[in-house]
């Protein structure tokens, strides 16, 4: 019997993967395949003789978890994670292909999470199989996670975390979404962005009142046109631009390669440089700056009354190291008066100090395939599953590797319509972790080996008894207080 190599069953696996509809609608009722999926990988690692952990966090909410043991235990263990839910197929009638038909086309497998990220599924499976069956292990536990819940609150995560930490033992880092794709620049090098941070995120729900009536009536005073000057007083700001150092250190290398001027003052030269990387730059820039977007607008029933309330949700995203109460503040003082505002949730932003000793096995990885390209750190300007492993005193990266072609727009397929991976980017990945995992040479001062903090806590928790109390991450009732801000008008606050 012929055994198929790893850059053979990636391809196979991920078409599998995409064909299992794992669709997280944000409502358990119909959010479905999660389940499905964990059976899936759990069979294929059962092939090769790895028996995976299932543990369902809600019903139907499977996460999976492997240990792939090592040759020497006394090193700081790694952990590889992914997540098993994809957001909407919307308009899945407008793709070429269907979301869940796993088509494999012009060099290319279509369908939804080939991008996000059943592609690093794949490589999981293809990668940790491989090492099994020609004893290649790494000297160091690899701990591989596939978590559910991703993209509507990390709740596999989350679970995971708070009831079950000692899964994670001895792991001191922890490699994810979202990094490792290839951006083009105009000189011909590639830069491939490795994920050290992320931006904090918070939700501003703000409510109105106003008199209610018949629609063919004036009123004094109306609820709908209170929230829509609120939301475009507050979606119109534009904040200052503020480097974080893993976004200082992203310009300042890609400046030098195009030869480019780049004084972190000069607000025209960080954006031109940001210009350069073409539609990456259209994500990239939102690392550099505070933003506050609407994103919900809800008021009203029927066309011909005119509602007494209207509510409206203005997603924040905050950078690394700014003070939280400070920008509640500014959104306060630019929503007006008459408003009343709760935050029901604000988590601060993060970002890794550097580890030499992965930043230098990330950059082999590639440079073995290309040796030209540049690899550097950025800051996130969203949230993953790296923000709840990090309460375990993780740090956390994002890198995914695949080598792209030039005109192979990433960023409007992730979560885009027509989203599709290139077959060779699967194989590209399959080899850069291989490589990755093998000169991977962890310190050997592994200072969360031991104990770990719970942020916010100020406590200390032993892995294996971690349990909190932790920081929770939704609407508790009753959780918040009415009181007056320092302009007197009243407010709701966490």
């Amino acid at each position: 019997m012929v055994i198929p190599s790893a850059e053979t069953e990636v391809i196979q696996f991920a078409h599998d993967l995409i064909r299992i509809d794992t669709t997280n609608t944000g409502d358990p009722a119909t959010t479905v395949g999660e389940k499905k999926l964990a059976l899936y990988v759990t069979d294929r690692w059962k092939e090769v003789g790895i028996k995976p952990t299932l543990i369902e966090s809600a019903p139907g909410r499977v996460s999976v978890i492997v240990r792939i043991p090592g040759t020497n235990p006394d090193d700081p263990a790694a952990l590889w994670h992914a997540h098993s839910d994809v957001v909407p197929a919307a308009n899945s009638s407008d793709w070429e292909y269907g979301p869940f038909a796993g088509e494999i086309r012009d060099g290319h497998l279509w369908g939804r999470g080939a991008l996000d990220m059943k592609n690093m599924i794949a490589m999981q499976l293809a990668v940790s199989r491989e090492w099994v069956r020609k004893g290649t292990n790494p000297p160091y536990d690899v701990v591989i996670a596939i978590f559910a819940d991703e993209e509507a609150g990390s709740l596999g995560a989350r679970y995971l975390v708070e009831n079950h930490p000692e899964l994670f033992e001895g792991c001191n880092i922890a490699i994810g979404e979202v990094g490792g794709f290839s951006i083009a620049l105009p000189n011909g090098q590639r830069v491939y962005p490795v994920m050290a941070g992320e931006k904090g995120m918070g939700w501003a729900q703000i409510r109105t009142e106003g008199n209610s009536g018949h629609s063919a009536m004036a009123t004094e005073s109306s609820a709908i046109l209170k929230l829509a000057s609120t939301v475009g007083q507050v979606g119109e700001h534009t904040f200052p631009i503020s480097l974080t150092g893993t976004m200082r250190t992203f310009l300042s290398t890609v400046a030098e390669a195009l030869k480019l001027p780049f004084n972190e003052e000069q607000e025209e030269q960080i954006l031109d440089i940001v210009h350069q990387l073409g539609a990456p730059g259209k994500f990239l820039v939102n690392s550099l700056r505070n933003t506050a977007r609407p994103t919900v607008f809800q008021a009203g029933v029927k066309s011909n009354v005119v509602p007494a309330e209207a509510r409206g949700v203005v997603d924040c995203r905050i950078l690394p190291g700014q003070d939280i109460t400070e920008f509640k503040q500014l959104i306060e003082d630019l929503a007006g008066d008459e408003v009343e505002i709760e935050w029901p949730f604000f988590g601060p932003g993060w970002e890794n100090d550097s580890s030499s000793e992965l930043r230098e096995a990330i950059e082999s990885s590639i440079h073995a395939e290309d040796p030209d390209a540049l690899v550097v750190p950025y800051l996130m300007p969203a949230s993953t599953d790296g923000y709840t492993l990090r309460r375990l005193g993780i740090d956390c990266f994002g890198f995914c590797p695949m080598r792209l072609a030039e005109d192979f727009n990433y960023m409007a397929l992730f979560h885009g319509e027509n989203e599709r991976v290139p077959l060779e980017a699967l194989k590209f990945g399959v080899r850069a972790f291989n490589r990755l995992f093998e000169s991977y040479q962890p310190a050997r001062t592994p200072a969360r080996h031991g104990n770990v903090v719970a942020p916010g806590q100020g406590q200390i928790y032993m892995p294996g008894t971690l349990r909190g109390p932790f920081p929770k991450f939704h609407h508790v009732p009753g959780a918040h207080t009415p009181h007056k801000s320092s302009s007197g008008r009243t407010r709701r606050v966490c």
